[in-house]
């Protein structure tokens, strides 16, 4: 058999079996794996007194250097929102009173974390993590201020009129964050994974800010 056909078959061989270990190639082991997540987080802390939970959705990429090496770098953008609890605040350094009546909290993040993977290879494995990025919120508050109530900023004539007084808010900052995160994943017979994923994340507002997203995704 010439040279050229052992080639060939050589080639028509291995085609099949290439193909066959790179569609199971465990997916710490790829250069980039995607991913999308979705579910709630819950704030902690002082946002506690202030939000209901909400809920997030993100996206992003994780890029693996080697694949004898189990270590990620991941790439996170998303979005939550929280709506605010209607109560009765104090505001300032005097003693008016704020009734919040609606509004929302949006935080939109990009983080970047680093992860190490364990487990795999056609078995239930995991992640753990942490990083740090940028994180933007957008605040809107309306309400407001009880009968009797008194503001001498916003309006001096309320301290002399027994009206209530309706006002609006909003703000927006861009701040640093911090995140911790653990999550278990699980193989699928097409090679991608689903997962559940908990978090810790703190942002560096005036208050600090402490949420806990946990969120199902899917990763390929």
């Amino acid at each position: 058999m010439s040279r050229r056909r052992i080639l060939i078959v050589t080639v028509a061989v291995a085609l099949p079996t290439f193909g066959h270990v790179s569609a199971h190639d465990p997916i710490a082991s790829r250069p980039v794996v995607g991913h999308v997540a979705a579910g709630a987080t819950a704030p902690r802390g002082e946002a506690d007194d202030f939000f209901h939970s909400g809920w997030r959705v993100s996206g992003g990429a994780t890029f693996h250097a080697s694949p004898a090496i189990p270590l990620g770098m991941r790439l996170d953008l998303g979005i939550s929102r929280f709506y605010p609890l209607k109560q009765t605040v104090a505001t300032g350094t005097s003693p008016t009173l704020a009734q919040i009546e609606d509004g929302s909290l949006v935080l939109t993040h990009l983080m970047f974390d680093a992860i190490w993977e364990f487990g795999g290879h056609g078995r239930v494995g995991g992640w753990l993590g942490a990083g740090v990025g940028a994180v933007h919120r957008h605040l809107e508050v309306t309400g407001r201020f009880p009968a009797g109530s008194c503001n001498d900023v916003i309006d001096p004539g309320s301290c002399l009129v027994n009206l209530a007084k309706p006002f609006e808010t909003e703000d927006q900052l861009t701040k640093i964050g911090f995140d911790v995160n653990a999550a278990v994943r699980f193989p699928l017979a097409s090679g991608s994974e689903i997962f559940l994923e908990a978090s810790y994340q703190r942002l560096e507002f005036d208050p600090a800010m402490e949420f806990i997203p946990v969120v199902v995704g899917f990763r390929w």
